[in-house]
């Protein structure tokens, strides 16, 4: 009937609705790039200080950060590293606790894999 075929394009609309605000409430990459870029300086800066007394000091890990929906940072840990500095690692994920993502609606606590890269130059 007329009234079933409304009913079942009616109840469409609405997943295609609830499908399309999941897709709109995430942390996109570009928003992750741009508040990492943002925040790049401060690990440089960490970086060159361990530089000056290890010259040598080069390589890379990655950061787990837990973002939570109100965008603060409540964890990060170290993994995947090429370092060997476990001091350098915890004082850059100091500091990356200290990062914002901002707030975004409809988002949950969201782990971001993000790889840093450290050489001197």
């Amino acid at each position: 009937s007329e009234v079933d075929q409304a009913e079942e394009i009616a109840v469409a609309i609405e997943v295609a609705a609830l499908d399309a605000k999941r897709l709109v409430a995430q942390r996109t990459r570009e928003d992750i790039r741009r508040t990492m870029d943002a925040n790049k300086s401060a690990i440089t800066s960490i970086y060159n200080r361990a530089l000056r007394k290890k010259p040598s000091l080069q390589g890379a890990f990655t950061a787990q950060l837990v973002v939570e929906a109100n965008g603060q940072v409540s964890n990060c840990t170290a993994s995947d590293s090429s370092l060997n500095e476990p001091r350098l690692e915890s004082k850059i994920c100091k500091r990356l606790r200290l990062v914002n993502f901002g707030h975004k609606q409809g988002v949950a606590q969201t782990t971001i894999n993000y790889p840093i890269e450290l050489f001197p130059g």
